[in-house]
């Protein structure tokens, strides 16, 4: 799980400095609390200035940040868009360097968002 909320920066640096490539996994929340991370302030900003999606936009800090992303939907709507975070009204689109960072200072959880019961997982 990796996202602005849960970035693991040490894991990440020893990650990249072993040349090793991370899946962000959960990049949204878990189901339970995807709203929130789309209804984050600084996440609306950085949608509003980049005419990303609050979705799109969380992907695309991941992305930026040298990560792989795997989202997972069954909602085809949610799949285009998620296959659209580079580009929005078909030009390639990039964090700015102040929303990076302004989504690289959000305060870290003291717990994963995403922890499924495994007795649940069908």
């Amino acid at each position: 799980e990796v996202h602005p909320w849960w970035r693991e920066d040490s894991l990440l640096a020893f990650c990249k400095a072993e040349g090793i490539q991370v899946v962000a996994f959960g990049s949204l929340g878990s189901p339970e609390e995807k709203g929130t991370a789309l209804s984050d302030p600084v996440v609306r900003s950085a949608s509003a200035e980049s005419r990303l999606t609050p979705a799109q936009v969380l992907l695309r800090w991941a992305v930026q940040k040298g990560l792989r992303v795997i989202p997972t939907t069954t909602n085809e709507a949610h799949m285009r868009e998620a296959l659209g975070v580079s580009h929005a009204g078909g030009e390639d689109v990039l964090l700015s360097s102040r929303a990076m960072r302004s989504l690289g200072d959000l305060p870290q959880r003291s717990s994963r968002i995403y922890d499924p019961d495994p007795e649940e997982i069908e």
